[in-house]
Protein backbone atom coordinates (compact mmCIF):
# COMPACT_ATOMS: atom_id res chain seq x y z
CA UNK A 1 0.00 0.00 0.00
CA UNK A 2 1.29 3.73 -1.15
CA UNK A 3 -0.07 6.96 0.52
CA UNK A 4 1.61 10.62 -0.29
CA UNK A 5 1.60 13.14 2.34
CA UNK A 6 0.19 16.30 2.27
CA UNK A 7 1.49 19.19 4.48
CA UNK A 8 -0.69 22.16 5.94
CA UNK A 9 1.06 24.90 8.55
CA UNK A 10 -1.06 24.02 11.93
CA UNK A 11 -0.16 25.87 15.32
CA UNK A 12 3.05 26.44 17.38
CA UNK A 13 4.96 25.28 20.19
CA UNK A 14 7.09 25.75 22.84
CA UNK A 15 10.68 24.17 22.59
CA UNK A 16 11.73 21.10 20.50
CA UNK A 17 8.38 18.70 20.52
CA UNK A 18 6.83 20.43 23.83
CA UNK A 19 3.24 21.33 23.90
CA UNK A 20 0.29 21.34 26.71
CA UNK A 21 -2.29 18.30 27.54
CA UNK A 22 -4.91 21.17 25.40
CA UNK A 23 -3.25 20.42 22.00
CA UNK A 24 -2.27 16.90 22.51
CA UNK A 25 -1.59 13.84 25.14
CA UNK A 26 1.45 11.95 24.38
CA UNK A 27 3.83 11.89 21.11
CA UNK A 28 4.30 8.62 19.35
CA UNK A 29 7.53 8.69 18.29
CA UNK A 30 8.38 9.04 14.82
CA UNK A 31 11.51 9.84 12.17
CA UNK A 32 13.54 12.87 10.75
CA UNK A 33 13.24 12.00 6.82
CA UNK A 34 16.20 11.63 4.61
CA UNK A 35 14.73 9.73 1.82
CA UNK A 36 14.35 10.48 -1.97
CA UNK A 37 10.65 9.96 -2.93
CA UNK A 38 9.30 13.07 -1.14
CA UNK A 39 11.85 16.22 -1.64
CA UNK A 40 9.43 18.48 0.42
CA UNK A 41 9.35 16.03 3.65
CA UNK A 42 13.48 16.82 3.89
CA UNK A 43 14.33 17.54 7.50
CA UNK A 44 10.60 16.93 8.49
CA UNK A 45 10.16 14.95 11.77
CA UNK A 46 6.83 13.20 11.28
CA UNK A 47 5.14 11.99 14.26
CA UNK A 48 1.61 11.19 15.82
CA UNK A 49 -0.21 12.30 19.15
CA UNK A 50 -1.58 9.17 21.06
CA UNK A 51 -4.73 11.09 21.93
CA UNK A 52 -5.51 12.16 18.37
CA UNK A 53 -4.95 8.45 17.52
CA UNK A 54 -3.78 7.73 13.92
CA UNK A 55 -3.77 11.94 13.26
CA UNK A 56 0.22 13.09 11.80
CA UNK A 57 2.02 16.24 12.54
CA UNK A 58 5.42 17.44 11.05
CA UNK A 59 8.23 19.84 12.42
CA UNK A 60 11.38 21.11 10.59
CA UNK A 61 14.08 19.27 12.76
CA UNK A 62 16.83 21.08 10.81
CA UNK A 63 15.89 24.59 12.58
CA UNK A 64 14.04 23.85 15.78
CA UNK A 65 16.39 25.30 19.04
CA UNK A 66 15.80 25.17 22.35
CA UNK A 67 13.58 27.74 24.15
CA UNK A 68 12.33 29.05 20.96
CA UNK A 69 8.61 28.94 19.16
CA UNK A 70 8.47 26.53 15.75
CA UNK A 71 6.01 25.58 14.13
CA UNK A 72 3.69 22.29 14.29
CA UNK A 73 2.29 21.33 11.33
CA UNK A 74 -0.54 19.11 10.45
CA UNK A 75 -0.14 16.27 7.80
CA UNK A 76 -2.71 15.01 5.68
CA UNK A 77 -2.94 11.66 3.70
CA UNK A 78 -3.52 11.44 -0.21
CA UNK A 79 -4.07 7.29 -0.40
CA UNK A 80 -5.60 5.94 -3.96
CA UNK A 81 -6.03 9.59 -5.07
CA UNK A 82 -7.87 10.75 -2.21
CA UNK A 83 -7.25 13.22 0.62
CA UNK A 84 -7.57 12.17 4.26
CA UNK A 85 -7.29 13.61 7.18
CA UNK A 86 -6.44 10.70 9.48
CA UNK A 87 -4.77 6.98 8.63
CA UNK A 88 -8.34 5.73 10.44
CA UNK A 89 -10.17 6.90 7.45
CA UNK A 90 -8.47 4.83 4.90
CA UNK A 91 -7.99 1.58 6.60
CA UNK A 92 -11.01 -0.43 6.25
CA UNK A 93 -12.21 -2.84 8.56
CA UNK A 94 -10.22 -3.74 11.72
CA UNK A 95 -9.89 -5.29 15.22
CA UNK A 96 -10.46 -3.04 18.23
CA UNK A 97 -10.54 0.67 18.04
CA UNK A 98 -9.66 3.16 14.91
CA UNK A 99 -7.49 5.39 16.71
CA UNK A 100 -5.24 2.67 17.69
CA UNK A 101 -1.80 4.02 18.08
CA UNK A 102 0.00 3.33 14.72
CA UNK A 103 3.89 3.51 14.25
CA UNK A 104 6.68 4.96 12.28
CA UNK A 105 9.94 2.86 10.62
CA UNK A 106 12.09 3.24 7.02
CA UNK A 107 14.68 0.90 5.21
CA UNK A 108 17.74 0.94 3.86
CA UNK A 109 16.82 3.93 1.87
CA UNK A 110 15.76 5.83 4.52
CA UNK A 111 12.40 6.05 2.98
CA UNK A 112 9.39 6.20 5.60
CA UNK A 113 6.58 3.29 6.50
CA UNK A 114 3.51 4.14 8.81
CA UNK A 115 2.13 1.08 10.00
CA UNK A 116 -1.52 1.15 11.27
CA UNK A 117 -2.50 -1.49 13.99
CA UNK A 118 -6.00 -1.23 13.26
CA UNK A 119 -6.03 -3.46 9.95
CA UNK A 120 -2.53 -4.71 10.25
CA UNK A 121 -1.19 -2.55 7.31
CA UNK A 122 2.31 -1.27 6.08
CA UNK A 123 2.20 2.15 3.90
CA UNK A 124 5.32 3.63 2.51
CA UNK A 125 5.32 7.48 1.78
CA UNK A 126 6.09 8.03 -2.25
CA UNK A 127 5.70 11.47 -1.68
CA UNK A 128 4.79 14.76 -0.42
CA UNK A 129 2.82 18.62 -1.48
CA UNK A 130 3.75 21.25 1.03
CA UNK A 131 0.84 23.58 1.15
CA UNK A 132 1.46 27.30 2.54
CA UNK A 133 -1.81 28.67 3.56
CA UNK A 134 -1.94 32.33 3.50
CA UNK A 135 -4.60 34.73 4.83
CA UNK A 136 -5.83 36.46 7.70
CA UNK A 137 -6.03 35.50 11.52
CA UNK A 138 -9.57 35.50 12.57
CA UNK A 139 -9.20 34.61 16.03
CA UNK A 140 -7.62 31.91 18.00
CA UNK A 141 -7.91 31.41 21.87
CA UNK A 142 -7.24 28.92 24.40
CA UNK A 143 -8.57 28.66 27.88
CA UNK A 144 -7.10 27.07 30.88
CA UNK A 145 -5.98 26.91 35.05
CA UNK A 146 -3.76 29.06 36.34
CA UNK A 147 -1.60 28.97 39.64
CA UNK A 148 1.24 30.26 41.28
CA UNK A 149 4.35 30.92 40.48
CA UNK A 150 5.25 29.07 36.96
CA UNK A 151 2.00 27.46 36.95
CA UNK A 152 0.97 29.75 33.75
CA UNK A 153 -1.26 30.07 30.73
CA UNK A 154 0.63 30.39 27.28
CA UNK A 155 -0.92 30.31 23.78
CA UNK A 156 1.16 31.08 20.28
CA UNK A 157 0.31 32.59 17.45
CA UNK A 158 1.94 32.97 13.75
CA UNK A 159 1.68 35.96 11.45
CA UNK A 160 2.11 35.35 7.85
CA UNK A 161 3.05 37.55 4.97
CA UNK A 162 5.17 40.68 4.22
CA UNK A 163 2.98 42.17 5.89
CA UNK A 164 2.30 43.86 9.50
CA UNK A 165 -0.54 43.06 11.41
CA UNK A 166 -2.45 45.10 13.99
CA UNK A 167 -3.56 42.27 16.93
CA UNK A 168 -5.53 42.91 19.65
CA UNK A 169 -4.32 40.14 22.52
CA UNK A 170 -6.46 39.67 26.27
CA UNK A 171 -6.31 37.80 28.94
CA UNK A 172 -9.71 37.51 29.97
CA UNK A 173 -10.95 36.54 33.49
CA UNK A 174 -14.32 37.14 35.31
CA UNK A 175 -15.80 37.77 32.15
CA UNK A 176 -15.91 34.45 31.10
CA UNK A 177 -18.88 33.77 33.94
CA UNK A 178 -20.74 35.71 31.35
CA UNK A 179 -19.90 32.94 28.86
CA UNK A 180 -20.35 30.17 30.90
CA UNK A 181 -22.09 30.49 34.14
CA UNK A 182 -20.79 26.86 35.67
CA UNK A 183 -17.14 28.93 36.10
CA UNK A 184 -18.93 31.44 38.78
CA UNK A 185 -16.04 31.43 41.55
CA UNK A 186 -13.32 29.66 39.30
CA UNK A 187 -12.37 32.07 37.45
CA UNK A 188 -8.93 34.09 37.31
CA UNK A 189 -10.13 37.65 39.31
CA UNK A 190 -6.63 39.42 38.06
CA UNK A 191 -4.96 38.81 35.20
CA UNK A 192 -1.67 40.04 33.89
CA UNK A 193 -0.39 39.04 30.00
CA UNK A 194 3.32 39.30 28.27
CA UNK A 195 4.12 39.35 24.58
CA UNK A 196 7.21 37.64 23.23
CA UNK A 197 8.68 37.12 20.25
CA UNK A 198 10.53 34.03 19.01
CA UNK A 199 13.58 34.52 20.68
CA UNK A 200 12.06 35.22 23.93
CA UNK A 201 11.98 38.64 24.19
CA UNK A 202 9.15 40.83 25.82
CA UNK A 203 7.73 43.00 23.42
CA UNK A 204 5.17 44.53 26.02
CA UNK A 205 2.82 43.33 28.97
CA UNK A 206 -0.37 44.44 30.71
CA UNK A 207 -1.67 44.24 33.82
CA UNK A 208 -5.26 45.79 33.81
CA UNK A 209 -6.62 46.62 30.35
CA UNK A 210 -7.74 50.08 31.29
CA UNK A 211 -4.25 51.18 32.30
CA UNK A 212 -3.96 52.38 28.65
CA UNK A 213 -5.43 52.96 25.26
CA UNK A 214 -9.13 52.14 26.97
CA UNK A 215 -11.40 54.10 25.17
CA UNK A 216 -9.57 52.53 21.61
CA UNK A 217 -9.69 49.19 23.16
CA UNK A 218 -13.36 49.25 23.55
CA UNK A 219 -13.91 50.21 20.00
CA UNK A 220 -11.97 47.32 18.73
CA UNK A 221 -13.08 44.58 20.96
CA UNK A 222 -16.87 45.78 19.36
CA UNK A 223 -15.51 45.50 15.93
CA UNK A 224 -13.59 42.03 16.69
CA UNK A 225 -15.88 40.48 18.35
CA UNK A 226 -13.93 39.86 21.08
CA UNK A 227 -14.62 39.30 24.86
CA UNK A 228 -15.70 42.90 25.76
CA UNK A 229 -14.19 43.69 28.81
CA UNK A 230 -16.33 45.46 31.91
CA UNK A 231 -14.90 48.92 32.73
CA UNK A 232 -13.27 48.02 35.93
CA UNK A 233 -12.29 44.55 35.30
CA UNK A 234 -8.93 43.40 35.90
CA UNK A 235 -8.35 41.23 32.86
CA UNK A 236 -5.46 42.50 30.29
CA UNK A 237 -5.57 43.94 26.62
CA UNK A 238 -2.74 44.69 24.43
CA UNK A 239 -3.00 46.16 20.83
CA UNK A 240 0.03 45.41 19.18
CA UNK A 241 1.09 46.42 15.51
CA UNK A 242 3.69 43.56 14.94
CA UNK A 243 5.61 41.90 12.13
CA UNK A 244 5.57 38.38 10.63
CA UNK A 245 6.80 36.06 12.60
CA UNK A 246 6.50 33.57 15.66
CA UNK A 247 4.74 34.91 19.18
CA UNK A 248 3.77 33.70 22.18
CA UNK A 249 1.74 35.02 24.63
CA UNK A 250 2.27 33.89 28.47
CA UNK A 251 -0.82 34.67 31.04
CA UNK A 252 -0.33 34.90 34.80
CA UNK A 253 -2.01 35.98 37.98
CA UNK A 254 -1.35 38.50 39.56
CA UNK A 255 -0.42 38.18 43.38
CA UNK A 256 -1.65 35.20 44.66
CA UNK A 257 -4.41 35.24 42.32
CA UNK A 258 -5.63 31.39 40.61
CA UNK A 259 -8.29 29.88 38.38
CA UNK A 260 -9.22 29.69 34.58
CA UNK A 261 -8.60 32.08 32.46
CA UNK A 262 -8.66 32.65 28.35
CA UNK A 263 -5.82 34.18 25.99
CA UNK A 264 -7.11 35.02 23.03
CA UNK A 265 -5.80 37.34 19.57
CA UNK A 266 -8.25 38.57 17.23
CA UNK A 267 -6.75 40.58 13.63
CA UNK A 268 -8.29 44.11 13.89
CA UNK A 269 -9.34 44.71 10.56
CA UNK A 270 -7.41 47.80 8.65
CA UNK A 271 -9.84 50.85 7.72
Amino acid sequence: CRLSIQLSHLSSFRGPLQYDHDEGQAVIGGYVYRGSLAPALQGQYIFGDLRDGDKLYNFDADTVAQGTLSRLSRVYLKYNGTTYNEVGDFTGSGVGSRNADIRFGYDEDNELYIMSKYNGRIYKVVGATKVEVYGSLANISTRGEVGVGNDVLIGGFVIQGDEDLTVLIQGVGEELVSADSSLAGSVLTDVSITLYDNMGNEISSNDDWTSEDAVLKQQVMADTGSFELARRSKSSSLLETLSPGVYTVILSGVGDAEGVALIEVYEVPSE
